[in-house]
């Protein structure tokens, strides 16, 4: 020991001591797995299909098929094709805000997958039946915009989760979406979705565009917006024609890296006058009302007085984040 430093001496260690320690650690994982060592190929979409995931498993670790956007159908193929190259284990990741994550379950028990990774977090009850009529695994990113927020991931999170902050900090927002500044942003109907002021649909600054809104949505949802917090780092807002979602990554506890990806039907991309423009503006102005206050209550937390906050009935759906993390410490 010197001052606080550790002075490591070494010493002659016999190959096979380290061969059996890692044995012995991996032994877990392999029986769990069931393949020669407890190496798991991580699920990279366009990368780790057929071919990738076969040659891990036939090495003797883990290989596992990233589904991705990837329809029942496609994934049943990339199965098959997969069992034809390899009689050795593997699994499926599938995204849980994929809006037929039920069927692709069933195709991987179809094929008797042994191991299925969901990636995402578990989705909470009812999330995929508010979205299931989205086309989500056909949109296609059309715009990319990263924040650096100076602001702890959960902030991010609990201010997506309250509406009460929108009447005067969302203007624009607002005139969209009257409903966010009433009442303080209360009885908001998640379920049927929230509805826009008369004569708008979507979210931009005029509330309407030359966009066509998806095939197959329901009367409520062609007029209505919708959101879903997948935890732990996924926010999900649905208008009729396009979706924006962020994932948010924590890079230290004060502050957030987050990736705003715009996502519209390959359809409307195609057409010659396709401009994202109205979509990208309207939430760009609003993600950074949103970033100024999340770093605001940020200072305010790292004040020297600062003990605790309090959740006033109101702000019941922003306890979601606590209980999360409460269950995952317990």
């Amino acid at each position: 020991m010197s001052g606080e430093g550790l002075i490591a001496e070494p010493r002659a260690v016999h190959a096979s001591v380290g061969h059996a320690r890692l044995k012995e650690l991996m032994h877990r994982g392999t029986e769990f797995l069931g393949c020669k060592v407890a190496i798991l190929g991580g699920a990279m979409s366009w990368v780790s299909e057929r071919s990738l995931v076969s040659a891990i498993s036939n090495a003797g670790g883990f290989g596992v098929i990233a589904c991705g956007a990837m329809s029942p159908e496609l994934l049943d193929t990339e199965i098959a094709e997969t069992k034809a190259r390899t009689d050795r284990p593997f699994g499926v990741n599938l995204i849980t805000m994929h809006p037929q994550l039920s069927e692709l379950i069933d195709t991987c028990a179809k094929h008797h997958v042994g191991h299925v990774v969901l990636a995402g977090g578990l989705p909470p009850g009812g999330a995929i039946d508010r979205i299931r009529r989205y086309p989500l695994a056909e949109l296609r990113i059309a715009r990319r915009i990263g924040y650096e927020v100076e602001a702890n991931w959960k902030v991010i999170l609990e201010n997506y989760n309250e509406c009460y902050h929108c009447g005067g900090v969302h203007p624009e927002l607002c005139k969209v979406v009257p409903a966010f500044k009433q009442k303080g942003g209360m009885d908001l109907d998640w379920e049927r979705g929230v509805p826009h002021r008369e004569g708008a649909w979507t979210f931009t600054m005029s509330g309407t565009t030359n966009r066509k809104p998806f095939a197959g949505l329901n009367e409520d949802e062609q007029t209505r917006h919708k959101g879903e917090l997948l935890y732990p780092n996924f926010m999900l807002s649905l208008s009729a024609e396009h979706a924006a979602a962020f994932t948010l990554w924590p890079t230290s506890p004060s502050h957030t890296t987050i990736l705003c990806d715009f996502l519209f039907h390959p359809s409307e991309i195609a057409q010659s006058d396709f401009n994202p423009n109205d979509a990208v503006e309207f939430w760009d102005i609003t993600n950074r009302q949103d970033w100024v206050i999340c770093e605001s209550v940020q200072r305010g937390m790292a004040s020297r007085v600062f003990r605790q906050g309090f959740y006033a009935p109101m702000e019941s759906m922003s306890l979601d984040i606590r209980r999360y993390i409460r269950e995952r410490l317990e």
